[in-house]
C-alpha cells in the first residue's frame, strides 16, 4: 500500500512535520499517522513523543501569532474581534491550566493563540502545552493499541 510506503520512508521526521502543521492554523490531522505507525514497527513511545513535540512546535506558531499578529488573524481568517476578545477573557479567567485543553480539536489552537495574545511567559506556555498535547497521544495510542490488539493486529 502506498500509505505504508510513505510512512516507512518519512518515518518520525514526517510525523513531526505533519504534527507541527496540524497544530498550526492549517486544518490537518495527524491521528491516522499516529495510529498507523506502531503496527508498522515504529516504537509507540517515540511516536507519542515525536507527535507531541511536533504539535508543540505548531502550537508555538499559534502562540507567536497571538503575540505578534492578532490583527492579521482577525483580518485574514475572518475571526470576529468579539470572539477573540471572548477567548482572551476566558483565558485570563482560567490562566495557564487552560492549556491542558490544547490537545483538543477545534479549541486547542485558539487557546494557544490566546496564550500568546495575553503574553504568557514562554516557559510556562511550553510546559503547560506539552502536557496538554501529550495526554492526547497517550489516549490515542492506548486506545488504538487496545482496539487493534482486540482484532489481532
Amino acid at each position: 500500500m502506498i500509505t505504508d510506503q510513505l510512512i516507512l520512508q518519512f518515518g518520525y521526521i514526517g510525523l513531526f512535520i505533519i504534527s507541527a502543521v496540524a497544530a498550526s492554523i492549517v486544518p490537518l490531522s495527524n491521528e491516522i499517522l499516529v495510529i498507523a505507525m506502531p503496527p508498522l514497527g515504529f516504537n509507540p513511545w517515540i511516536v507519542g513523543l515525536v507527535a507531541t513535540f511536533g504539535n508543540l512546535a505548531g502550537a508555538l506558531t499559534m502562540y507567536w501569532l497571538g503575540v505578534k499578529g492578532v490583527d492579521f488573524v482577525v483580518q485574514r481568517y475572518k475571526v470576529k474581534k468579539e470572539r477573540l476578545d471572548q477567548a482572551e477573557a476566558w483565558f485570563k479567567k482560567w490562566g495557564a491550566p487552560a492549556l491542558l485543553l490544547a490537545g483538543l480539536p477545534i479549541i486547542g489552537d485558539p487557546i494557544c493563540l490566546a496564550a500568546g495574545a495575553t503574553h504568557m511567559s514562554m516557559p510556562k506556555f511550553l510546559a503547560w502545552t506539552f502536557v496538554g498535547k501529550g495526554w492526547r497521544y497517550i489516549i490515542i495510542l492506548g486506545a488504538s493499541e487496545s482496539i487493534l490488539g482486540y482484532f489481532g493486529w
